[in-house]
């Protein structure tokens, strides 16, 4: 089973070491991400379909073939994050999201608001 690495909750830092979460364990919560540090992190495949990741910190993140179809990604920050073949359709953005550079997120299907 795929394990991802996530810095939950904020005050994981205090514990000196980010908690494990499993695959699953991370779709359960898909709905509560918002101000994620997700930075690095590996989502390749992951399904975050209607997440919220409103604010969540993207950077670096291995996004391939994820599913991201209806998540909010107003404020994220998804500077160098690899991107390609994931389904952006009906994701919505607005003009603080940050993407990688070259990359068009209406062409990928995503939504500004």
């Amino acid at each position: 089973m795929r394990r991802v690495a996530l810095p939950w909750p904020k005050s994981v830092m205090d514990f000196g070491h980010p908690l494990r979460y499993t695959h699953n364990e991370l779709l359960m919560m898909k709905y509560e991400t918002a101000f994620a540090l997700l930075k690095g992190a590996n989502l390749r495949w992951t399904d975050l379909a209607l997440a919220d990741l409103r604010q969540a910190n993207l950077q670096h993140a291995d996004l391939r073939e994820a599913n991201l179809q209806n998540a909010q990604l107003q404020g994220a920050n998804l500077q160098a994050a690899k991107l390609e073949m994931a389904n952006l359709t009906q994701a919505s953005y607005d003009h603080t999201t940050q993407w990688p550079d070259h990359f068009d997120p209406q062409l990928a299907g995503a939504v500004s608001e």
